[in-house]
């Protein structure tokens, strides 16, 4: 109902306070759509005043409900930590989560952590990991990622030729060492 009076459906045409005061109804019936719209008002000062604490709080309850695009918004804030406090962690669990149904902007971003680490060494560099979200990204069709892709295999591929590289070298210093 909520979604009738903010989108002009409802008789009367757009009332984006009564959609407000339908969202809070439906919160307390622990709709997770209602949550999101609710985090949605209070980000952009729709009838109700900007709060980044309270868009935070029905950011969390819309994903703890199983909003996607809740846990995506919400792995953003921890990731930026403009409204959260920073931690990668956190954003990761987020961003796996609606990875997971499918999200591809979370997929995506999920894929960016594992390629880049986190600063604090939370979370540690895994191209394989990168390369599985990037994969299913690419598969979605709604991001292009192939040339990350293509990318990130030629450095998984300089990557073994230096281990491989290494084990050789290792090899013929313990080859040396014994002769002598």
């Amino acid at each position: 109902l909520g979604d009738m009076y903010e989108n002009g459906d409802a008789p009367g045409g757009t009332d984006l306070r009564q959609a407000y005061e339908l969202y809070l109804i439906a919160a307390t019936l622990d709709q997770p759509l209602a949550f999101f719209k609710l985090a949605k008002f209070h980000k952009e000062g729709i009838v109700a005043q900007k709060n980044p604490e309270l868009e935070f709080y029905y950011t969390k309850k819309a994903a703890e409900l199983g909003l996607v695009e809740a846990q995506h918004n919400l792995g953003c804030m921890y990731l930026d930590g403009k409204i959260a406090e920073q931690n990668t962690l956190k954003a990761l669990a987020w961003f796996t989560q609606a990875a997971a149904a499918g999200f591809a902007h979370s997929q995506y971003n999920a894929a960016r952590i594992y390629l880049e680490g986190s600063p604090d060494g939370s979370v540690k560099k895994n191209l394989d990991v990168a390369l599985i979200w990037l994969e299913k990204v690419q598969e979605s069709g709604s991001i292009d990622v192939k040339n990350l892709i293509n990318k990130i295999l030629q450095m998984a591929e300089f990557q073994d030729l230096e281990q491989q590289s290494k084990e050789e070298i290792d090899n013929k210093d313990a080859e040396a060492q014994k002769t002598q």
